[in-house]
């Protein structure tokens, strides 16, 4: 991924906080400046400039223009606490699924170890939650901003309970869409959420149009996770190989439920048992990824039913077409 000079407003935001935090106290704290650096800022910032998609940020920017908020005073706390959420949850999930890499580097649990791998990703939890103060919001919609943001990380934490903890080959087959419908809604497509809501929460929106960018943003983030578990599947098998060994319900084992003959299925079932013991990958791979054409065609209606509940609620404008090219580049870069 090519680095985009954008993922430096994520580290400025996080050096301009940890100045907030730290270096106004330094002359009173027993702990030199330099220590905290050391053991909070720095690992945080060796993350923050990855580069990245930074798809959220634009589209929480791109509803902000949407409803008509002014282009000259967007709040910068807007994207960067998404963001921040955002990549506290990666490094937790990474730590979670015994990743090797992220964003092309080590994980940052192999760099640094486990435990303050775990305390920079939640670190950057309450991170994110302290820039909502900073919108200067009256103080019913402060509290409403709250309530949405914990809301979503609720769900995404039980989202990754059911990630966490269901075996693929331990579900009926009746049941394998379903949970897998239910682990993306719950964490792709709720953290997806905050992008249009909060937007729409700072300028003040109608609860119909708050809630139509609530339903946009949730399939978008819904159908980008089925585009991530198909390249999964047939370009960057890394990650694929992660998900198979772990036994995850995916994308992937959703669609082979619903095309794959009688035999196949119970074929794919002892092989995910089998690769979760430590067999060969190959063959499972090859049978979920007959399955992958079907998984482009329905990702593709997924998004294109999320651009029409768009369209339904907002009239064309420079930030909606800016929100559907969006889509289409996002959809290009997971091809």
């Amino acid at each position: 991924m090519i680095p985009n000079p954008e993922n430096q407003v994520v580290a400025s935001t996080l050096a301009a906080l940890f100045e907030r935090d730290f270096a106004d106290q330094a002359s009173e704290s027993p702990v030199d400046l330099a220590t905290w650096e050391q053991t909070l800022l720095g690992p945080a910032l060796s993350f923050a400039r990855r580069p990245s998609k930074r798809f959220r940020a634009r589209l929480t920017e791109n509803f902000w223009f949407l409803f008509g908020g002014d282009p000259t005073k967007i709040p910068t706390e807007l994207p960067n606490l998404i963001e921040l959420i955002h990549a506290g949850s990666l490094i937790v999930d990474d730590i979670q699924d015994g990743s090797q890499t992220r964003r092309g580097e080590p994980s940052l649990h192999n760099i640094i170890g486990t435990g303050p791998a775990i305390n920079t990703g939640n670190w950057l939890y309450f991170l994110g939650l302290s820039l909502i103060p900073q919108l200067r919001l009256s103080p019913a919609v402060t509290a409403r901003a709250f309530q949405e943001v914990t809301s979503v990380m609720l769900r995404c934490h039980q989202g990754q309970a059911l990630d966490l903890g269901v075996r693929v080959f331990e579900l009926p087959r009746s049941q394998i869409t379903t949970t897998v419908a239910e682990i993306t809604s719950l964490k792709s497509g709720a953290l997806a959420e905050l992008c249009g809501v909060l937007p729409g929460l700072a300028t003040g929106a109608q609860d119909t149009k708050l809630g139509a960018a609530r339903d946009f943003c949730r399939h978008l983030g819904v159908g980008l996770q089925m585009l991530d578990d198909i390249g999964s599947i047939r370009s960057r098998r890394d990650k694929g190989l992660e998900d198979l060994q772990l036994a995850r319900p995916t994308w992937a084992w959703a669609w082979l439920a619903e095309v794959a003959s009688d035999v196949d299925f119970v074929r794919a079932s002892r092989l995910a048992r089998d690769v979760h013991a430590g067999a060969d990958t190959g063959e499972l791979f090859d049978l979920l990824d007959r399955s992958s054409s079907l998984g482009a065609s329905r990702a593709g209606a997924h998004l294109e039913r999320a651009r029409q509940r768009l369209d339904a609620e907002f009239a064309s404008s420079p930030a909606h077409t800016a929100i559907a090219s969006e889509i289409d580049r996002l959809e290009r870069s997971y091809g």
